[in-house]
């Protein structure tokens, strides 16, 4: 079942009591990214950053997410699902480092 934050209305997927994997997980995957490009440019997040990111974690925007994907690259240059894996292969590479 989802829940559309703006509206409260929800939609009913493979029957009421069915789990699915949710799209919102990308926007982990979104983060990551743009913290990585941030410390790759030896910079903290800007404001807007910062906020937008905010609200794409604590409340699930999905506005904030796509100005994000945008701006780490990804809706210009890859479809949502290789920029997760890209950004995750940067994460464990980063933790593998330390």
């Amino acid at each position: 079942m989802g829940l559309d934050t703006g509206s409260g209305t929800r939609a009913v997927y493979a029957g009421a009591e069915a789990t699915y994997a949710t799209a919102s997980i990308v926007k982990v995957d979104i983060l990551a990214a743009l913290l990585l490009r941030a410390q790759d440019e030896g910079r903290a997040l800007t404001a807007d950053e910062r906020s937008r990111a905010a609200a794409m974690i604590e409340k699930s925007d999905n506005d904030s997410a796509t100005v994000l994907l945008a701006a780490v690259g990804g809706a210009a240059r890859e479809s949502g699902i290789a920029l997760a894996e890209s950004a995750a292969k940067a994460a464990v590479g980063v933790l593998a480092a330390r």
